[in-house]
């Protein structure tokens, strides 16, 4: 998930502030035209986002590096990534079908599971495409903010992604950067005219749910932003909320539930797909990562003191379940019936028990492709 995301953003924005504000070398510069390093122990990278692709598991994470696991998790490889733009999150439409976005506008794909990539978008074709578009329609107030885009370069994080097929998809990200893509990646439309957001809030979770009539899909970010298309994605209306802050996830339950977790432990509920929210009790006040659904039907969270809690879909009860590893993790995905990989600041760790009062955690090996 998802600064997540992150960008000058606090939340997983820290994090990624954090990946954000290491110092470069000049002769990696160009993070664009050059290829992730491979590395002997990329596994313990730090890692923002990861995802199942059929068998396989895909993790991502800071200077480009991507790594799969064919085997739950145990041992990893790294993938070819053609640029080492920090990566942040993460989607699969299926087995082999993949998305990867992250700093400076990148998007990837994959079409073989996330062993190899290629580049579809960046930031400087974003800012380019965005400007062309504002300039047909005779936006003059956001045709001077494509202009700053152009202007600045790429220097503008996308944060997250969501496919609901092969074809279409959406990518979201700083300063209210919108894209819809229906071939699958190969061209990429702004839609920052589709969507209500005047103040040009960062937007940091994009979801999508299937189950929902008109399939509805949701954006968060900051300043309490919310936003919601009930026209598959044609157009997002904002849904004021009470809360302020920033939001830096969202998920979506099987029965379209939603669960927005931010700054400084703020963790909302919808039962009503936004029509309405209620505040959910929690014991200490740090900001969440990541909110993963499970599909026990329960939910998982991750907050920025290394913190793993489960929430009872049922009753919205929330229960820590222990601290894995000494630094903060940033998404997690089962591996099997009883075991899950999550990933973050400290790279791989596997989880074994979810119910477990401590969890057990072990770091996992790589293997060279």
């Amino acid at each position: 998930m998802n600064f997540h995301k992150h960008i000058v953003c606090a939340g997983i924005g820290a994090v990624l502030m954090a990946a954000q504000s290491i110092s470069w070398p000049a002769e990696l510069a160009p993070v664009l035209q050059r290829p992730a390093q491979q590395v002997a122990n990329p596994e313990h990278a730090v890692l923002l986002d990861v995802a199942r692709a059929g068998d396989r598991l895909v993790a991502i994470g800071e200077r480009g590096v991507i790594i799969y696991s064919d085997d739950n998790g145990t041992t990893w490889a790294q993938g070819r990534s053609p640029v080492s733009a920090t990566l942040v999150a993460l989607a699969f439409s299926d087995e082999l079908h993949g998305w990867a976005v992250g700093h400076s506008g990148v998007v990837l794909h994959s079409e073989d599971a996330g062993v190899t990539w290629q580049l579809q978008l960046d930031g400087n074709r974003a800012a380019q495409i965005a400007l062309e578009s504002t300039r047909s329609a005779g936006d003059v107030r956001q045709e001077k903010l494509a202009q700053l885009l152009v202007d600045d370069g790429p220097d503008k994080p996308f944060l997250d992604v969501v496919f609901t097929d092969n074809s279409q998809g959406w990518i979201v990200g700083a300063y209210g950067l919108i894209f819809r893509t229906t071939d699958g990646g190969k061209n990429w439309t702004s839609w920052l005219d589709r969507v209500d957001n005047p103040g040009g809030m960062h937007l940091y979770a994009l979801r999508y749910d299937p189950q929902s009539e008109g399939k509805r899909i949701y954006l968060a970010g900051e300043q309490g932003y919310f936003a919601r298309s009930v026209d598959g994605g044609e157009h997002f209306e904002a849904v004021p909320t009470p809360y302020e802050g920033s939001f830096f996830d969202l998920a979506v339950l099987r029965d379209s539930t939603l669960v927005l977790g931010g700054l400084r432990g703020n963790l909302w509920r919808s039962t009503n797909r936004g029509e309405s929210f209620e505040q959910l009790a929690v014991d200490a006040p740090i900001s969440w990562n990541t909110v993963t659904p499970l599909d026990s039907g329960q939910i998982v969270l991750l907050n920025q003191a290394g913190g793993v809690y489960v929430m009872d879909a049922a009753d919205a009860s929330l229960k820590p379940v222990g601290v894995p590893s000494g630094l903060p993790l940033t998404a997690l995905v089962a591996a099997d019936d009883k075991r899950y990989v999550a990933v973050g600041l400290g790279g791989v760790s596997h989880i074994d028990n979810l119910g477990a009062p401590e969890l057990q955690a072990s770091q996992s090996e790589v293997v060279t492709p």
